[in-house]
């Protein structure tokens, strides 16, 4: 996943990138950050969710928290760098003229 931030609190939707088949992961400190904002996000919220849909947007953000809760465990440290997987070559569609 690829999240981009224009600093200091707004957040693209994510764009997923896999790489040999695996999922690219970001910092582990980045992953914290889209977690905690999950939290702010929900607490913010909550209180202004009708009841009839509180059971679902619960489930949706519970979800998240998973979620990037199993990204965090995947994500390196700060410090250290995934390695790098040269990507498939990708071939190039053939234009054709008249």
């Amino acid at each position: 996943m690829l999240g981009l931030r224009i600093l200091p609190s707004v957040h693209t939707n994510p764009i997923y990138i896999t790489v040999g088949n695996r999922p690219i992961r970001s910092s582990k400190r980045s992953a914290e950050w889209c977690r905690k904002a999950v939290d702010v996000c929900w607490e913010q919220k909550a209180q202004r969710i009708r009841p009839a849909e509180l059971a679902e947007a619960k489930a949706a953000f519970d979800h998240a928290r998973t979620t990037y809760d199993r990204i965090i465990l995947e994500s390196k440290g700060p410090a250290e760098e995934i390695p790098a997987t040269p990507p498939p070559p990708v071939s190039k569609p053939t234009v054709k003229t008249q």
